[in-house]
């Protein structure tokens, strides 16, 4: 991600997607290929592309330390194909594909929703769509209050907001000021989700939705990609006892099918299996990009008008909204920025029009309940008029 880019931010920056463009749209499902295969940010590295007829953007030494700081083996997480793509080189025993792409399912809140192809779909695939997934806000008037929550009295707030969002920045910056690597950073940022994912079930907050990896992420250094895969499948195994005992459901929302098989298909296992609970909604955004969630959903409608299934003039922000990853959740009430960055990193572009924005210098790995708290009594303070006086 910290390659030189006109509109970088600045190198110390760790959010996902910060400052550079998304790739083209017939290149989404692919690594970009116009890195220097020659450098490996997790450890000073040298990859060996130039002794090889084939260029690997990890060296040997690069895996071997992987397999070090990480507990899961890099072999259960990338397929042979995806080794190819990610530049690893061969790994012990190919294993077969795991899982398959499956069609884009429009905000229907209970499955993987993976990224659209770059053409079209055929008109006869299309199925006319008989009710909207979610009725349009009334913006000239606040929402009647939810009851609180005793933990949410504990605290002294008058309102917790229905959905909060959060950019989750620093990483880098903690692991650096400790001497660490970069992956330490993630590793310990893994505490904080747990403790955000507590906190905000037990104050009354029903979606929390967490920028976990962009889309231009995969622009990081290959190992640093890498690393960020195996603690996802990590997290996904290690977390699914703790999700159901707190009553979360899990959802994810982003281009999935350009996540490593072996961890799409955790993820997919970890939603089917939190799909029953009725307590706090957590959605991961996964190689996800806002300019690409729209994106998509213009093609998906210029699809439906093309088959005859609408006409132009229906087109209205409530159906453009249904064709969105998010069309089965309420938009965000209060976003929450970690590390003191003040920019939205191409992170719910639509949905964020009129939500409270929250920003504390708390890098991401320290990121407890009391800073929740201090968001949420932030929120509590404002006045929400959506363009009305």
């Amino acid at each position: 991600m910290h390659e030189f880019h006109p509109h970088a931010p600045h190198p110390d920056s760790a959010e996902p997607g910060a400052g550079e463009p998304p790739p083209a749209a017939g290149d989404l499902h692919h690594r970009p290929t116009g890195l220097a295969p020659a450098t490996d940010s997790i450890a000073t590295v040298a990859a060996n592309a130039g002794k090889s007829t084939t260029p690997h953007y990890f060296s040997e030494s690069t895996v071997d330390l992987l397999r070090q700081v990480l507990p899961i083996s890099l072999d259960r997480v990338f397929s042979p194909s995806q080794c190819a793509i990610a530049g690893l080189p061969a790994l012990r025993t190919p294993r077969p594909e795991t899982m398959s792409r499956s069609p884009r399912n429009h905000g229907n809140g209970n499955a993987l929703h993976n990224g659209a192809a770059s053409t079209l779909p055929e008109p006869a695939a299309q199925t006319p769509r008989t009710a909207p997934l979610r009725t349009p806000a009334t913006t000239d008037a606040p929402a009647e209050p939810r009851p609180l929550t005793s933990a949410a009295k504990a605290e002294s707030l008058t309102v917790v907001p229905e959905h909060v969002a959060i950019i989750m920045d620093g990483n880098g910056r903690w692991a650096r000021r400790r001497g660490l690597l970069r992956v330490a950073g993630h590793r310990n940022g893994v505490d904080a989700v747990r403790d955000c994912v507590r906190a905000a079930g037990e104050l009354g907050v029903r979606y929390l939705t967490l920028y976990a990896f962009s889309v231009e992420n995969w622009r990081r250094p290959r190992a640093e990609t890498a690393a960020l895969m195996l603690l996802l499948e990590e997290f996904l195994r290690g977390e699914l006892a703790e999700l159901m005992s707190n009553n979360v459901r899990l959802q994810a929302i982003g281009r999935l099918s350009d996540l490593p098989d072996s961890v799409r298909s955790t993820l997919n296992n970890s939603i089917s299996a939190t799909a029953a609970n009725t307590g706090l909604t957590l959605i991961l955004a996964l190689s996800y990009s806002g300019r690409v969630e729209i994106m998509e959903a213009v093609r998906s409608i210029a699809a439906d008008v093309r088959a005859g299934l609408m006409e132009p003039e229906a087109i209205t922000d409530a159906v453009l909204e249904n064709h969105l990853y998010t069309a089965a959740y309420p938009d965000p009430d209060l976003l929450i920025r970690t590390s003191g960055e003040m920019r939205l990193s191409n992170f719910l572009l639509w949905q964020l029009s009129y939500t409270e924005i929250h920003v504390t210098t708390t890098l991401w790995p320290d990121f407890r309940r009391e800073h929740l708290v201090a968001a949420l009594q932030d929120f509590a303070s404002r006045q929400r008029r959506y363009g009305a006086l």
